[in-house]
């Protein structure tokens, strides 16, 4: 006794872009990268940065929307080749 599955016959229907819930992939990013955005923005994060160059250390504290982003204004301030080290305070 041989059983058929259900499969619908045909092209597979698409969503409409209009009340669909579906995003492309795109919009998805998008929206992702603004939500993060938005709650790093809300919610900064207090960070201990460490520069170390040839020559020298500096260490300082500060608020940043992430650790990332302190790392990256540790590169600015020195703007020449160093090493950074970025740690999330409590």
């Amino acid at each position: 006794m041989s059983q058929t599955a259900n499969v619908p016959q045909g092209p597979i229907p698409r969503p409409s872009a209009r009340g669909s819930a579906c995003m492309t992939r795109d919009a998805l990013d998008g929206h992702a990268r603004q939500t993060m955005s938005d709650a790093l923005a809300a919610t900064p994060i207090k960070c201990r940065v460490t520069i170390k160059t040839e020559g020298s250390q500096q260490t300082y504290d500060g608020l940043f929307a992430s650790t990332g982003a302190a790392a990256i204004d540790a590169q600015e301030r020195i703007g020449m080749r160093c090493q950074v080290s970025v740690r999330a305070l409590s």
